[in-house]
């Protein structure tokens, strides 16, 4: 969490962008089985999307530090 004043916002939006970029990483899923039955099950590898950032502009009314 961020709290910074409205005329910092497109400063720090720029910051979060270049040190929060998205890549693409191989991964395997393993299923969830119980038991043995796992052996009759294969996997296999793909890629997914991992990183990346998620940002939200809300308005502060109050801060109150103890």
């Amino acid at each position: 969490m961020i709290a910074l004043q409205d005329e910092q916002l497109e400063q720090c939006i720029d910051i979060i962008k270049q040190q929060s970029g998205s890549r693409q990483e191989i991964t395997v899923n393993m299923p969830y089985v119980s038991g043995s039955s796992l052996m009759n099950y294969t996997t296999m590898p793909m890629n997914v999307e991992i990183g990346g950032a998620t940002i939200m502009v809300v308005p502060l009314e109050r801060f109150e530090k103890y």
